[in-house]
């Protein structure tokens, strides 16, 4: 058995393994093989320097292709740049995700990194830990989550007041990518200082060569889907109160630009215009009962007519900052306060966004309970009063059916042929029919809403009716 030193000699040689990898396929092709990789950098260049969206599967798998050549070519600067392209909407493609976590394959973490985080958190390092990985989503950059955790080890930590403790672990969270958008928001502030809301805590963050981050961060606990109804309504005060204390003032907009440039909304969150779901509607047929087909069909018709008016007046709503991505399973309530975690998509957006993703399909709970997302809406409008902010009750509802309206039905078109699968009759569990068509319901009550609200007289003179 080696001794300590010689076990820490076997863990830095273990660390550079994967460089050393690296290393050796370059030289391996450039002695081998100099004009293919000539030939892969060439094509790399050409990709990276088009703009254009990649939308379609076969341009998804193109990119793909030529990045894990690169990767096995040694390239690996060119494989990451190609698979973090900046023209990849509306959301990373599920190969390109899976691609990015291909190349970050047998890469660990060095247990030195793991360390400094345990003693940020409880004053001093532990000599062991469990590894223990949690699922990761195939819609975001994240490579890896790992709990590490020491058993039986209760003590008190930064995290605590006096007198208590908690087990020793926390959470590692492996970001992908030379911009690592959510360490930026982590360490920005911009979701501290609430009352009933704060960030999840960033106890350690640690580069990884040029392409990859160590997050280490507060170990939450079992984390399921907000589903309570009382735990909802608190959430959509908080969020309230959030998007109170960030609301941009009228013309202070670059400001913040210049102090956070990666606010700005990126393209891989914005979701299809209205002309696109109303031909992506035809997967409603034989699915659904005809008049609700009919219904949702002529709404998208007209959701598409008045895009530019739905354009130019959400364009005149408050900003703020927003969690960006504030479904129920990326929040929780500990201790009578709302945590938000998975901070990738934090951005400056219009005023009521996290609301119409906190009440967004699916969510089962407000089917059950057909009050409730009023209750929401009057929760948030709370929200925004204790931080001092009045915005009218129209500007709201606009902002948030605009947001619920459209994301609903490209969640529900994108996801019923898979639910509802054509010709499968009698197979499928008729209580699944019932609640898609009862989505689908709701979301064509909240669009006839945001329809009334643009073909309103006076509508298209409505202006920021907004004091602090």
């Amino acid at each position: 058995m080696p001794g300590p030193r010689g076990a820490r000699a076997v863990r830095r040689l273990g660390a550079r393994v994967p460089g050393l990898v690296l290393l050796v396929r370059q030289v391996r092709a450039w002695v081998g093989e100099p004009e293919t990789l000539r030939e892969v950098a060439a094509e790399a260049r050409l990709l990276l320097r088009d703009p254009r969206p990649r939308t379609s599967l076969a341009e998804v798998e193109e990119l793909v292709a030529v990045a894990e050549r690169a990767h096995r070519l040694g390239l690996q600067q060119w494989a990451v740049a190609l698979l973090h392209h900046p023209a990849l909407v509306p959301r990373s493609p599920r190969p390109v995700v899976l691609a990015r976590r291909r190349l970050a394959a047998g890469r660990p973490v060095h247990p030195t990194a793991v360390r400094r985080a345990f003693e940020r958190l409880a004053g001093q390092a532990p000599r062991r830990w469990l590894e223990e990985p949690i699922a990761v989503g195939s819609g975001s950059d994240v490579e890896a989550v790992v709990r590490h955790r020491v058993p039986g080890a209760d003590v008190r930590t930064v995290l605590d007041g006096p007198g208590r403790t908690r087990p020793l672990s926390l959470v590692r969270k492996t970001l992908a990518g030379p911009v690592p958008r959510e360490l930026l928001a982590y360490r920005s502030g911009l979701l501290e200082g609430g009352e009933r809301y704060r960030p999840s805590r960033l106890l350690h963050a640690e580069p990884d060569g040029a392409d990859r981050w160590h997050l280490f961060l507060e170990d939450l606990g079992e984390v399921r889907p907000l589903q309570d109804p009382a735990e909802l309504l608190l959430a959509a005060r908080a969020l309230g109160e959030l998007n109170g204390r960030r609301l941009v003032p009228a013309g202070a907009a670059g400001d913040l630009h210049d102090e956070h440039p990666w606010l700005a909304e990126v393209g891989r969150w914005t979701l299809p215009p209205f002309a696109e779901l109303r031909r992506r509607a035809g997967v409603l047929a034989g699915r659904v009962p005809g008049d609700v087909r009919h219904r949702c069909a002529d709404q998208l018709a007209a959701l598409a007519e008045a895009e530019d008016e739905l354009t130019r007046q959400v364009a005149g709503l408050p900003l703020t900052t927003s969690h960006g991505d504030a479904t129920r399973s990326n929040l929780a309530v500990r201790d009578g306060r709302l945590v938000l975690f998975d901070l990738t998509a934090v951005q400056l957006t219009p005023v009521g966004r996290d609301l119409a993703d906190l009440i967004g399909l699916p969510n089962p709970v407000l089917g059950r309970e057909p009050g409730l997302a009023g209750d929401c809406h009057r929760a948030y409008r709370d929200g925004l009063t204790d931080a001092g902010v009045r915005i009218g009750e129209d500007e709201v509802g606009l902002a948030v059916r605009s947001r619920f309206v459209r994301k609903a039905y490209w969640w529900l078109l994108m996801t019923i042929p898979r639910r509802l699968p054509a010709g499968a009759g009698s197979e499928v569990p008729e209580r699944r029919r019932q609640n898609i068509v009862a989505d689908l319901q709701r979301v064509a009550a909240e669009a006839e809403l945001l329809l009334d609200a643009l073909t309103r007289p006076g509508a298209s003179s409505r202006g920021r009716q907004l004091t602090v």
